[in-house]
């Protein structure tokens, strides 16, 4: 217990630090290494943008390894005051996991395939009745082989600004990200902050059309809670800053550059020296939240969040150079309701109890993007919406017993995309339920097997551009993206884990997990989407000090 509380600590407060970070997924699309409750509450998480993710059926790594599914102004609603009194034991995880990502089934910016090396840790501990703490380092590398087009991190995002070259030589990323959260109960009152910095460099390997970018991303939050009777209210400010500079050289072979603007036919950029492109994004967001009890048993959580992105791009290097600009708002609101089922005497069930967990949130996000020099003005409009939903039934797991998990989760996405300039427009309406199934036993008294499924069925009602009518540019890099995301898609994991309790206070585990997505149907609306399976397999070595 000691060591878990002395790695909680130095980890949270180097977080308070600088460091750089960031880490990409074990699966098939960003942010999903860990349950949703374990990622929402960072200041480097996406907001006001809604990225395009490629379809998953879970999460890399089991809920089953992790302590009960909690909620509170901290882990539902990103208030960092809130994880004052919400750490009742100290905790650290440590991983070291491989992946690969391979197949044919994926869009023009995705890379062909994905090679991935990844050490974290994750730790919080009470430092004292008053004082939280948890902290968060991830550290990886990727390498992609076949490259990706895109020359940004997410080649996906809501703005329609995004550079891309000809070049898919093989490329290396690496990461890291720091994040420190500390939380101080004052009375009724309590305070916290949550500060990350998050890092990435990425460059070409061997090639004659070299790639060079950085990103450094830094945030903060800050947030006070007070409490009044039996429920706790509280407000949330945050602010991050994304800086990213890319660089093409050519050395032994020209390359060509294409900046995505919308939907409109754009005209290649031969680089027969060199490109330099920088972007600047800040975000601010402020939130509110309550949270309070229904009787002894459930647990409720309500909030909402005001997001504002604005992202600067310039292609020159010199004093006032031209901006495109690329602005975006949202709206999110959510909450959660957990319930204890059954007894908690042992005598009563054999020390097994279920737990039901019921979250949800709705976002909406209206962004218009303007280039600099295009006398047109707004040059693209997007509108879109995105609903999810979770209802989780677990089992607590008693010494030497069962442990279980039973989940359904759903997303419904809208998303309305217009060009006002080559007027041309798509709306696309997503939806999707999945199911997934944690079983676990005790085999020894010191050893667990545990195994896991999940499906996800996908559905689409999509108006998109014919591409037909449209040109190169477009045929290329915008129609098979446009076509995939109108496809319906049924994403199937399976995975397994063993776990040792070596002592009393820690424990190691190892599991593998494999994840295919495949399209339903010959081809998609156009006949423009790519076929064949993208498919994941991973290996993650942990050990629990708790």
């Amino acid at each position: 217990m000691a060591v878990a509380r002395s790695v909680a600590v130095l980890v949270a407060l180097h977080g308070l630090g600088v460091m750089p970070a960031a880490g990409q997924s074990l699966g098939l699309a960003p942010d999903r290494d860990l349950p949703g409750w374990l990622t929402r509450w960072s200041v480097l998480a996406p907001r006001a943008d809604l990225p395009r993710y490629f379809p998953s059926a879970s999460t890399a790594l089991p809920v089953s390894l992790f302590p009960e599914t909690p909620i509170g102004l901290f882990w539902t609603g990103a208030n960092p005051a809130g994880l004052a009194g919400a750490v009742e034991r100290a905790r650290a995880d440590l991983t070291a996991a491989s992946a690969n990502t391979s197949g044919t089934y994926r869009r023009p910016l995705d890379p062909g395939g994905i090679a991935l090396k990844q050490l974290s840790a994750t730790a919080w501990t009470p430092v004292s009745s008053r004082l939280s703490m948890l902290g968060r380092v991830v550290l990886d590398q990727e390498r992609f082989d076949p490259g990706s087009r895109s020359d940004e991190t997410e080649p996906y995002p809501s703005s329609p600004f995004v550079t891309t070259d000809s070049s898919t030589t093989p490329t290396r990323r690496t990461r890291a990200r720091l994040e420190g959260v500390a939380g101080w109960r004052l009375g009724q009152w309590a305070l916290g902050a949550d500060l990350g910095y998050d890092a990435r460099e990425n460059q070409t390997i061997e090639a004659g059309f070299v790639r060079r970018s950085l990103q450094a991303m830094p945030g903060l939050a800050v947030g006070v809670t007070r409490r009044l009777g039996g429920v706790q209210m509280g407000l949330t400010g945050r602010y991050r800053y994304r800086a990213e500079t890319i660089f093409l050289t050519e050395r032994a072979a020209e390359g060509q550059v294409i900046d995505l603007h919308g939907y409109r036919e754009v005209t290649p950029i031969s680089v027969q020296q060199s490109y330099y492109r920088r972007n600047e994004e800040g975000v601010r967001s402020a939130g509110v939240g309550l949270s309070g009890s229904l009787g002894a048993r459930a647990r409720w959580v309500l909030f909402g969040e005001r997001a504002g992105l604005r992202e600067r791009r310039t292609v020159q290097q010199q004093d006032q150079p031209a901006v495109d600009r690329w602005n975006a708002d949202n709206w999110t609101v959510g909450g959660a309701y957990q319930r204890s089922l059954g007894s908690d005497s042992r005598a009563a069930d054999a020390g097994r109890r279920w737990r039901l967990t019921v979250d949800g949130r709705y976002t909406t996000l209206a962004g218009k993007g303007d280039l600099a020099l295009d006398s047109a003005g707004t040059v693209f409009l997007a509108n879109e919406r995105a609903f999810e939903g979770l209802a989780e039934l677990r089992l607590v797991p008693a010494a030497g017993g069962w442990t279980g998990l039973v989940a359904l989760s759903t997303r419904l996405e809208r998303r309305v995309r217009n060009d006002s300039v080559a007027l041309i427009g798509s709306a696309i309406r997503t939806g999707s339920v999945g199911f997934s199934l944690e079983l676990g036993r005790a085999v020894s008294r010191t050893v667990t097997v545990i195994g896991t499924a999940a499906l996800v069925s996908q559905a689409s009602v999509a108006t998109i551009p014919n591409p037909l009518v449209q040109r190169a540019v477009y045929r290329r890099l915008l129609a098979p993206e446009l076509d995939f995301s109108a496809r319906d898609v049924a994403p199937l994991a399976f995975g397994g884990l063993i776990r040792w309790e070596a002592s009393r206070h820690t424990g190691l585990w190892l599991g593998v997990r494999t994840e295919t997505v495949s399209p339903r149907g010959a081809t998609g609306p156009t006949g423009f989407s790519p076929n064949g399976t993208r498919s994941v397999t991973s290996v993650v070595f942990g050990v629990v000090q708790r």
